[in-house]
């Protein structure tokens, strides 16, 4: 149900040894869940023009292709080691959505109650915690939120760090609707971190629902 939204969701799995079927290489395995994109060298070259201002470093080229995914607005799943830089895939999914805010709402004099344009789910409070420090450092104080269950900060802000059981409550309250007073209509995108918990006999329920 959560994919028929008008947003588009980004997986991040942690892979401890390779993908059956992928050998090991310098480049980390990634796997996507996507329609054919028309002309891929036009738009990863769209992609890496787009994001490279955003990171110090030279993006990999499987960074550059889920970014040209992202831009052609795809659900993606990115399977990758530990370390090989899924959060990159992560942060160009905040900036898409973020610099589209931006780019709709420059002129307008109002933009308190835009309301949210991403949102980042992690399965434990202290990761979700780390994250919107990590994300208020990249995106300032007054654009960045966090909402735990116990703990509500910001909760207007454009990116929205959550537990993924808040999230999953929220798409519950919501109702999964597309009307323009619902709360979940401006997000453009949305990150599931950690979406390995989902094999966990006691915590997988939630990413199912």
């Amino acid at each position: 149900m959560i994919l028929k939204s008008s947003y588009h969701l980004i997986l991040l799995l942690l892979c401890l040894v390779p993908p059956l079927g992928i050998s090991f290489q310098k480049t980390p395995p990634i796997s996507f869940h996507r329609r054919t994109i028309t002309s891929t060298a036009i738009t990863t070259t769209l992609s890496s023009s787009h994001f490279q201002p955003y990171f110090s470093f030279p993006l990999d080229p499987w960074q550059t292709l889920s970014g040209s995914s992202i831009l052609s607005r795809h659900n993606i799943i990115v399977t990758a080691p530990k370390g090989a830089g899924k959060t990159v895939i992560a942060e160009m999914a905040l900036h898409a959505s973020f610099s589209e805010y931006k780019n709709n709402f420059s002129n307008d004099n109002d933009t308190d109650n835009d309301g949210c344009v991403a949102i980042y789910t992690t399965p434990l409070k202290a990761l979700s915690n780390q994250k919107f420090s990590d994300l208020r450092n990249l995106f300032s104080k007054k654009n960045v939120g966090l909402l735990t269950g116990d703990i509500s900060i910001n909760r207007s802000a454009k990116i929205l760090v959550m537990t993924t059981e808040v999230y999953r409550n929220l798409c519950w309250n919501e109702g999964y609707s597309n009307t323009s007073n619902s709360f979940l209509f401006t997000v453009r995108n949305v990150i599931l971190d950690e979406f390995h918990y989902m094999g966990q006999p006691d915590r997988g329920g939630v990413w199912e629902e």
